[in-house]
C-alpha cells in the first residue's frame, strides 16, 4: 500500500531514534518505499516539534531529481529542513505521488507553523547528511531507510 496524495500519512508514525555523538540517526521500516519516505518526512516533523500534535495549515509540493533512493531521501529532508529554517514550518502530513530511482520524487507535504513555546522540546537539527544514508528493499516487500542528522 503506497501513501498516495489521496491517502497521506499523518503524525505520529513509527521511527527509531539512535543517538550518535553529535548526530541523530533516524530509521524507518515500511511495506513500500512510498510509506518509508513518508515516515522519514514525518519523523523529521516529530523531532522538530518535540513530538507535539500538529495541525496543518499549509500544503506544498516537494520534488526531487531521480537517482539513488538514499540520496533522494536526503534531498527531500533537506528541502523540508530548509523550509523549517526559512519559513518556520514543520511537516505533519505527507502523501507520496512518486518516489522512484528513474522517475524522481513528488511528494505533497502539509505543514504546521513552528511555535517557540509549544515546540521548545524539539531537536535542533542543523543538517541532514549523506553519512550512513540508506534506503533499501529487504525482502518480503519490506523497505528500510536510515538518515543521519547533525544536531
Amino acid at each position: 500500500m503506497a501513501a498516495t496524495i489521496e491517502d497521506p500519512l499523518s503524525i505520529p508514525q513509527p521511527f527509531e531514534e539512535i543517538s550518535h555523538t553529535a548526530d541523530l540517526i533516524v530509521g524507518v521500516e515500511a511495506n513500500s518505499k512510498e510509506v518509508a519516505i513518508a515516515r522519514l518526512v514525518l519523523a523529521l516533523g516529530q523531532l522538530l516539534s518535540g513530538r507535539k500534535q500538529l495541525s496543518p495549515t499549509e500544503r506544498s509540493r516537494v520534488r526531487v531529481e531521480a537517482g539513488d533512493l538514499a540520496v533522494m531521501a536526503v534531498d527531500v529532508l533537506r528541502e523540508l529542513l530548509y523550509a523549517f529554517s526559512t519559513k518556520g514550518v514543520i511537516p505533519c502530513k505527507c502523501g507520496v505521488a512518486l518516489f522512484d530511482e528513474e522517475a524522481g520524487g513528488d511528494l505533497m507535504v502539509d505543514t504546521a507553523p513552528y511555535d517557540e513555546t509549544s515546540h521548545q522540546e524539539g531537536v535542533d537539527i542543523k543538517a541532514v547528511t549523506f553519512h550512513r544514508a540508506r534506503f533499501e528493499e529487504c525482502g518480503d516487500g519490506r523497505w528500510e531507510a536510515e538518515v543521519t542528522m547533525d544536531i
